[in-house]
């Protein structure tokens, strides 16, 4: 029997993105039938009826145990930022111990997830207990955080002295192995979509405006206010366009969000709609009875709403960045465009508003499916299978 201990920050399976991949990716490891996987969560509250699971239990919320131990630093606004990550080391390093102890015939080794955080704190844990660390980079490990100076030490430590480090793009690998951090393995292992998720296809229906859609919320890093912009350059140019949004706003610039939104609202009226979060199953159909998908990312590793949008077989206009270049880069119908270049982003847009029939007409109903099938669980199980048993 291999233990496989799991280390994330956040773990809310029902909010998509990388939580949602983590426990995806906890329970089709689960599956092997030879190994229990616990994950051990560090910032997220659990829920409130959530039982306390034993060490051999699948979700162990650490935020439960540290609060007792937290409780005079929380009385400080800065002590307790600069001693969580050590009472995080502490209590990962006794429940993996615990664990050792109890089944010490057992293999033992940890999956972490974000470098910069969770993967600094399992490498300690890891060296210190003698056991196997595959790092796994999520979030910003390897875009934003990859290109600021005061995030790469964590980033390095746990390139040079992981077992075996996992990416979610060819852009990612790249990145690693040109900055000379790392002489071990590496795999890019893209995420799959969860089973469901792939059903139906879109299919190009005329209208007298081209509705665009964007599922990505309200955020800097995911170039909303690039969307905004591009819209804006692209009715002004003449296209004939709605524009839809919906998702999550970020929480520490949200009185911008709210003064952009209310601005594109008066000017555009009800060609905008600007949602909030909704439900996944209304994304799959805002999806199918709209035009086009634009995501003007920043960067990205291994994007889900992406990948659902060209797993339907839409147009999509995105960034060249992350997984697009590595499934996306051959499909006539997807538009890519550089990173962060604004001008580019609204004249792909105006573009492709006003060329969208010969662009419907020009979708490979074979390559999207074949992505459908890279997309499938099975081979996102059967990559990180691969890895693990390079340690059984």
């Amino acid at each position: 029997m291999t233990f496989v201990h799991i280390l994330t920050p956040t773990y809310w399976p029902d909010r998509g993105g990388m939580e949602e991949s983590v426990a995806r990716i906890a329970q089709l490891l689960a599956r092997s039938g030879h190994r229990i996987c616990t994950t051990y969560v560090r910032d997220t509250s659990p829920p409130t009826d959530a039982p306390t699971p034993a060490v051999d239990g699948s979700v162990v919320y650490l935020r439960r145990a540290k609060a007792p131990l937290a409780s005079p630093a929380l009385a400080s606004v800065t002590a307790y930022p600069e001693e969580r990550y050590r009472l995080d080391y502490l209590l990962f390093r006794a429940a993996v111990a615990e664990a050792i102890a109890k089944h010490p015939s057992s293999r033992h080794l940890i999956v972490s997830f974000y470098l910069t955080t969770s993967g600094f704190l399992a490498q300690h844990v890891a060296s210190d207990l003698g056991i196997p660390h595959i790092a796994s980079a999520s979030g910003n490990d390897l875009s934003a955080d990859f290109h600021n100076p005061y995030r790469m030490p964590p980033i390095e430590f746990v390139l040079r002295r992981a077992d075996h480090v996992v990416t979610l793009s060819g852009e990612q690998e790249r990145w690693v192995k040109q900055s000379n951090l790392r002489t071990g393995r590496v795999t890019t292992i893209h995420n799959s979509l969860p089973d469901g998720v792939l059903t139906g296809r879109w299919r190009f229906n005329r209208d007298r405006d081209v509705h665009i859609v964007n599922d990505s919320g309200y955020h800097f890093r995911k170039g909303t206010h690039l969307l905004f912009a591009a819209f804006r350059c692209a009715v002004g140019g003449g296209a004939r366009a709605t524009l839809t949004v919906a998702g999550s706003t970020e929480s520490q610039t949200r009185a911008y969000w709210e003064r952009a939104r209310a601005a594109l609202s008066a000017e555009f009226g009800e060609r905008v709609r600007l949602l909030d979060w909704i439900d996944k199953s209304k994304i799959h159909d805002l999806l199918l009875s709209s035009h086009l998908y634009c995501a003007p990312t920043f960067g990205e590793g291994c994007s889900l709403a992406r990948l659902a949008a060209l797993a339907l077989g839409m147009p999509v206009i995105s960034t060249a960045c992350g997984e697009l270049l590595d499934v996306a880069a051959h499909m006539d119908h997807v538009r890519l465009v550089p990173p962060g270049s604004t001008d580019r982003l609204a004249a792909a847009l105006e573009e492709t508003v006003r060329e969208l029939p010969q662009v419907a007409s020009r979708i490979d109903g074979d390559a999207v499916q074949a992505l459908r099938q890279h997309l499938s669980p099975a081979r996102e199980f059967a990559q990180w299978d691969a890895v693990l048993r390079e340690f059984e």
